[in-house]
């Protein structure tokens, strides 16, 4: 009967527990659109290795020619080759076995399992939420999120990110934006919408997120009392409310007014190109389902994990902009 226990408890830790591409997709706005537009991407290796476009030179790929003139094929390297570490994300609970003694019968240790289950899970998904948004990663263990490789409130960023260090690269360095000082964060979101879409690539330049903390996504919205709303439905039917700056969605999420993780980006509004970024993850390792319930191990308890290793990856820092509200009142 135990092994048939054993069974059952760990069913319902894979059903209510998910697998990565769950977890990912449901945490949070910016996730749910990183892995719509970048894609979710396995890998193996024991880090995550990818290569970036330098710069657009004389001796470009797209030229005219024809007639008796040669057609110029000849191009330097445009290419760097940038490196990333995978980081561990990992969260269990404990079944012991005086839980189940105390709530006798499958459905009690259904209900009792299910419970811890979904804690476990909201955990995993709020860790997830704030470190993506407001870690750096520079602890060496977390994941390296948007403050990684969009230097926070900084008109020159300087940032190291994959071996790369921004200024010496041309797709590497993040746009800045100071706000107007006026305190009309209409026009600010609209100026900083028309200038990330200056980037280098034309073709899917334009950013497709724009996300702040949950004040000053009110203030936009007071804005809009007597004006026609629109939004993005796909993101409002999967969860998301928003609203629209020059058709791009705007989201707020309580993770941006952090202050003590990593970075303070408690005045900043992010303007995003996610197309560029993609979430890679180890392979194999990913979504590994553990419960170890041998006597020999733990006699007293049943141990339920959840382990991965990812990282966020952006292709190209240059399409994301960061609009500094440090010397604004836009709330």
């Amino acid at each position: 009967m135990a092994a048939a226990d054993d069974r059952m408890t760990a069913s319902v830790h894979n059903e209510f527990v998910g697998g990565f591409t769950d977890i990912v997709r449901e945490a949070n706005v910016f996730m749910y659109k990183v892995a719509e537009e970048g894609g979710i991407v396995r890998k193996s290796g024991e880090q995550i290795e990818f290569r970036i476009r330098d710069v657009k030179d004389t001796d470009t790929v797209a030229a005219w020619g024809g007639g008796m003139e040669p057609i110029p094929f000849t191009q330097t390297n445009k290419w760097k080759v940038v490196t990333l570490p995978f980081r561990g994300y990992a969260g269990s609970y404990t079944l012991s076995k005086t839980d189940e003694w105390k709530n006798d019968g499958p459905n009690a240790i259904f209900d009792l399992q299910k419970g811890l289950a979904e804690t476990l899970l909201s955990d995993l998904q709020e860790l997830l939420e704030d470190d993506m948004l407001a870690n750096n990663g520079s602890d060496g263990i977390s994941v390296q999120g948007l403050p990684a490789f969009i230097d926070v409130a900084d008109s020159t960023p300087d940032l190291s990110y994959g071996g790369q260090t921004q200024g010496t690269v041309a797709q590497w360095s993040n746009q800045y934006k100071a706000s107007s000082g006026s305190g009309n964060i209409v026009a600010d979101l609209i100026d900083g919408v028309i200038q990330a879409s200056r980037g280098p690539d034309r073709r899917r330049g334009k950013p497709n997120l724009i996300i702040g903390k949950r004040t000053f996504w009110a203030v936009y919205n007071k804005y809009l009392v007597n004006s026609v709303r629109y939004r993005d439905e796909k993101m409002a039917n999967a969860g998301f409310e928003n609203v629209m700056v020059c058709n791009v969605p705007f989201v707020w999420s309580d993770s941006m007014d952090q202050t003590g993780n990593s970075v303070d980006i408690s005045k900043q509004i992010f303007v995003l190109n996610t197309r560029y970024m993609r979430i890679v993850k180890s392979n194999p390792g990913e979504g590994i389902f553990v419960p170890i319930s041998d006597d020999r191990v733990s006699p007293v308890a049943k141990v339920f994990a959840y382990i991965s290793q990812f990282n966020l990856v952006c292709l190209s820092p240059r399409q994301q902009l960061d609009l500094d509200g440090t010397a604004n009142t836009w709330a």
